[in-house]
């Protein structure tokens, strides 16, 4: 109950002293063991990373354009990214073009690509070409990015090395 009432209490302090991106950043820090010199916006990068990973990409979206507002390096590319390809979602699978293009101005000081399309969204133009070229050139990108090639060769045995005598071995025998 105490660590209930705990998150409650930093979740109000970060409302009362900062804005919605210093609250999220404070609730993306609990339990994390930031750097002394952590920039602000690094544990919500941090989150934004596994949320990647884990192939997320709402949260993923949330969390990168949450560092972004907090100017943490890099964050923003990542939050258009997203943004971009969430709105693209919204438009050609939702069906729903006026709200995707809310969702790209919404991200319209993080990127080129994003200042762009909400200009010509604002002027009454169709942003659809855009999106869909900008989602081509995501998936052309992400599927020329080098693998790690499988060798079918058997690695090469390096000799053991020899122990050091007179010493103790302080981890245990690993």
């Amino acid at each position: 109950m105490s660590k209930i009432r705990s998150m409650l209490l930093a979740a109000a302090s970060a409302a009362l002293l900062g804005g919605c991106a210093n609250v999220m950043e404070a609730t993306y820090s609990l339990g994390a063991d930031a750097p002394a010199n952590a920039a602000p916006g690094w544990a919500s990068y941090r989150e934004g990373m596994r949320y990647e990973r884990e192939g997320n990409v709402d949260l993923a979206r949330f969390a990168f354009c949450n560092a972004a507002e907090l100017k943490y390096p890099g964050a923003a590319q990542r939050c258009e990214k997203y943004t971009l390809l969430k709105a693209a979602r919204i438009m050609f699978k939702d069906k729903e073009s006026r709200f995707a293009e809310n969702v790209v101005c919404g991200a319209k000081d993080y990127g080129l690509t994003a200042a762009m399309l909400c200009s010509r969204a604002l002027a009454g133009e169709d942003i659809a070409p855009g999106l869909r070229s900008y989602v081509a050139l995501q998936q052309k990108q992400s599927t020329n990015k080098p693998r790690k090639a499988k060798s079918s060769a058997p690695r090469a045995q390096q000799p053991a090395r020899p122990a050091a005598t007179g010493t103790k071995d302080l981890i245990g025998d690993l």
